[in-house]
């Protein structure tokens, strides 16, 4: 279900009493004053080129990219709006290399906080200076070709983007998404018969050191994995680490990753990927990341029931001990 929340310019103009029209389309829309500036943030629409017969500024900072990247400087940009492309207006001021530092660890909201006084202070100085006054200098940071080539698009990010790939993220991969995103998910086998799987979101994530039994247990089973990667799967390597599983009472989780266009139902054609876990006196699991580092669950939502201790919310469905 959609919440719909209201932003705090929409509260700050019913203040000052200014007239708020709320838009999903410009089609067969005219303003009833006359307009001689409209400032874009992160709007997401196309402002057609009817209403763009003044200066017009555009700031949408591409903040969930920029520290999924592990980017360590970003920066502001002020620029008029393009009637038919995104961010390929004239750049009117910009921040100076190399940039504003990202503190380590820093949330989405932190760069938030840290960005939005700097592109405040950035708009209103622009149109002190006249900036947005004819003829515009572009004033922008002009890329050679091998750097064009780097530069990376920044898409809007979509629930899918928050489930876990377990085979090609690391745990601090796993963490930071969080850190960026909120609370992950992902879907699991809920049977061993591979005819039901259930989705889990994954609560508060962290990347720890591994105990030393984890630590022990990872260079026989990981390591033999490696060296067993030439045969075919089910061979002697794979009955072994099973074998040895069954021996020590390790418990696996069928988990699913879904690829692009794909339903969360379709098992068939989801990759699995069969993972040991431990539990805690305090009720977390341990995941040993493939990719490297060890994640570390405090707590689990399994769909349609509440939060609960990661080690309690897959006891029934999803932990087994592999059978040869």
């Amino acid at each position: 279900m959609k919440q719909i929340r209201e932003v705090p310019l929409k509260s700050l103009a019913e203040q000052l009493r200014l007239p708020i029209h709320v838009r999903d389309t410009f089609t067969g829309w005219k303003p009833h004053n006359d307009i001689n500036l409209i400032i874009a943030v992160s709007f997401g629409l196309f402002v057609p080129p009817r209403l763009l017969n003044s200066a017009n500024f555009r700031g949408p900072a591409p903040l969930h990219h920029t520290l999924l990247q592990r980017c360590t400087h970003t920066g502001v940009t002020l620029q008029t709006l393009h009637h038919k492309t995104f961010d390929h207006g004239t750049v009117l001021s910009q921040t100076r290399p190399p940039g504003i530092p990202i503190p380590k660890d820093c949330t989405l909201q932190g760069l938030h906080d840290i960005l939005t006084p700097i592109a405040a202070n950035m708009l209103v100085d622009g149109l002190r200076r006249g900036l947005h006054l004819p003829p515009l200098k572009d004033v922008g940071w002009k890329p050679t070709e091998e750097e064009q080539e780097m530069l990376c698009h920044a898409p809007k990010l979509a629930k899918r983007d928050s489930q876990i790939n377990w085979s090609t993220w690391s745990a601090d991969d796993i963490v930071l998404r969080q850190r960026v995103l909120g609370s992950l998910w992902s879907m699991a086998l809920a049977d061993r018969e591979r005819r039901k799987s259930m989705r889990l979101i994954l609560e508060n994530v962290e990347s720890v050191k591994r105990p030393a039994d984890v630590e022990r247990w990872i260079q026989t089973y990981f390591e033999r994995q490696k060296s067993g990667s030439q045969h075919k799967r089910g061979e002697l390597d794979e009955k072994q680490a099973v074998e040895e599983n069954q021996k020590l009472g390790i418990k696996v989780i069928d988990w699913l990753w879904h690829p692009k266009h794909t339903s969360a139902e379709d098992i068939m054609n989801a990759q699995d990927t069969r993972l040991a876990y431990f539990e805690e006196k305090d009720g977390s699991i341990l995941i040993p990341i493939p990719k490297g580092g060890c994640l570390k669950v405090p707590t689990i939502k399994v769909e349609g029931s509440s939060s609960k201790s990661a080690a309690k919310a897959i006891s029934s469905n999803f932990g087994f001990i592999e059978k040869d």
